[in-house]
């Protein structure tokens, strides 16, 4: 977690200058971005779900259904 941003943010740990990351370290990035991936499939879901609308501009009633 970053000190900077508190409980609001969390970042993967970054790889410090002319070292690696411990294998701890690499397993808690891997989970992360296994989370990170989730809601941002989820995010694109919305977001092309709500070009539709935009795109045909008008929606007659029974699209809705």
């Amino acid at each position: 977690m970053n000190p900077k941003c508190g409980n609001l943010i969390d970042t993967p740990i970054k790889k410090p200058k002319n070292k690696d990351l411990t294998v701890e370290q690499k397993e808690e990035n891997k989970e992360f971005s296994s989370k990170r991936i989730f809601v941002e499939h989820r995010i694109c879901s919305l977001k092309i779900f709500r070009v539709v609308p935009d795109r045909l501009g008008y929606m007659p009633p029974n699209m809705n259904k």
